[in-house]
């Protein structure tokens, strides 16, 4: 449903600017289709929880309560990324002050982005280039990330 919500408003802003409607096309559209699903998760609420135990709401969960953690969000925006034809990722960094932060990485043309849902300033066009610098420029909360900490798919897991 969400996926589909996507796909109508970027139809809606083709209307809008004129376009001709046509059908969604990887190659053209997955930008505009990205920048899209990153503003409509980061709208959700923040949920902060000091529970003893650490648990994932499921993306359907996320979005009834129409807010999630930073991790609910990071995987509710890989999910719809996925759904919309990317290959995205969610990559866990290790932060000053001994913080942990998960951000959604994929590639598109031979260029990295790096969003994050919890900001509103790190959409589509913030962080875009090799990933690595992208990494080394990386801040959330005044912290800057110091390393990688483990990155995973709907496929495959990898630790750093």
């Amino acid at each position: 449903e969400l996926k589909d919500r996507v796909l109508q408003e970027l139809s809606q802003a083709r209307r809008l600017a004129g376009e001709p409607e046509t059908p969604f096309a990887y190659a053209t559209d997955f930008l505009l289709a990205a920048d899209k699903a990153f503003s409509l998760v980061q709208k959700l609420g923040n949920i902060h929880s000091d529970l003893p135990v650490t648990f994932w709401l499921t993306p359907a969960e996320t979005l009834e309560l129409e807010a999630g953690d930073l991790f609910d969000k990071a995987l509710l925006l890989a999910g719809l990324l996925k759904a919309l034809g990317g290959v995205p990722r969610v990559r866990v960094l290790e932060l000053e002050k001994n913080r942990i932060h998960p951000v959604v990485v994929f590639a598109f043309e031979e260029r990295d982005y790096l969003l994050d849902a919890s900001q509103p300033e790190c959409g589509l066009t913030a962080y875009v280039g090799a990933l690595e610098e992208l990494l080394q420029r990386f801040s959330f909360d005044g912290s800057k990330c110091l390393k990688s900490a483990y990155e995973f798919s709907d496929l495959d897991y990898q630790e750093f």
